[in-house]
């Protein structure tokens, strides 16, 4: 019996860790009492050591008329600066997160507890647009951040659907570019927003087809783009929660060839959306 193909591809998406603030800049205080605040308030718009902390959000992969792979996700995340003064202001960045995804599609069927692993680690550097601006929030920090990150998504579709058709592994790889700007009010329980946009500078995707008896595995270049919106709370010094929303479009990829059974036919990966919207908890140690 010959196997359908699920047509699925998962796409790299990306996130700003909120790890790297603006650089404090001096504020003429008004009063004793703000000139008495000034100096915590400066330190606590600055990453001085390691930061860690866990994240849990909702991940969903959608190619329109095809299928959709959604589910919980769990992870950690990490970041460390490299330099915490100065023009600008590099930070390593690190995250891991899981998930057991549900796979279902109309033409394909349906799949439970799809392991599904992504890895992003980026190196980026802020520098501050201005000194403090006041505004009806109070004081806010203005900077924007640039850099360069790689992310890796791998899944197992290995399986049958409840329609019978067989799955196979999947691998992403993209290399791409943040480009954002924060704002963060300066206060004793700072609060940030950023937004970012990242276009990837290269990309590929590989479809293990031998997993399905193919003659071999097909990787194809994609070409792609996405954006992250953020907000971060800092309740007391040394902790931060934060919520934010990510999102990629994938463009649909050039035709491929791959023999199965010996029979040589024709595959494209469609075009793609994958979103994930979730919260961290951050600690700094």
């Amino acid at each position: 019996m010959k196997h359908k193909l699920i047509p699925l591809t998962l796409t790299v998406s990306f996130f700003w860790t909120g790890a790297t603030h603006a650089q404090s800049h001096a504020v003429e205080p008004a009063s004793e009492a703000s000139a008495n605040i000034s100096t915590p308030l400066a330190k606590s718009n600055l990453l001085q050591d390691w930061q860690l902390g866990g994240v849990t959000s909702h991940g969903s992969y959608r190619e329109p008329g095809y299928m959709q792979l959604q589910g919980s996700r769990v992870g950690i995340w990490a970041a460390r600066p490299l330099a915490d003064r100065g023009h600008w202001q590099p930070t390593f960045q690190g995250q891991l997160q899981s998930s057991a995804m549900h796979y279902s599609s109309p033409i394909s069927g349906e799949l439970a507890n799809v392991p599904d692993h992504e890895l992003d680690l980026r190196l980026t550097a802020l520098h501050p647009l201005s000194s403090a601006i006041a505004s009806p929030w109070g004081y806010l920090l203005a900077g924007g951040y640039l850099g360069v990150g790689y992310r890796l998504h791998y899944n197992d579709l290995r399986g049958y659907t409840t329609k019978g058709n067989i799955g196979y592994r999947r691998l992403n790889q993209r290399l791409y570019l943040p480009l954002g700007i924060q704002l963060q009010t300066q206060s004793a329980n700072p609060i940030s927003f950023s937004m970012e946009f990242a276009p990837a500078l290269y990309g590929n995707h590989t479809t293990f087809m031998t997993d399905i008896g193919g003659t071999q595995d097909a990787t194809v270049k994609q070409k792609s783009q996405g954006f992250a919106l953020q907000a971060s709370w800092q309740p007391k010094p040394g902790w931060h929660l934060t919520a934010y929303h990510r999102q990629w479009s994938t463009r649909a990829t050039s035709s491929w060839k791959t023999t199965i059974n010996g029979v040589t036919e024709s595959y494209v990966e469609p075009a793609s959306e994958w979103k994930d919207t979730g919260i961290k908890l951050g600690r700094q140690f």
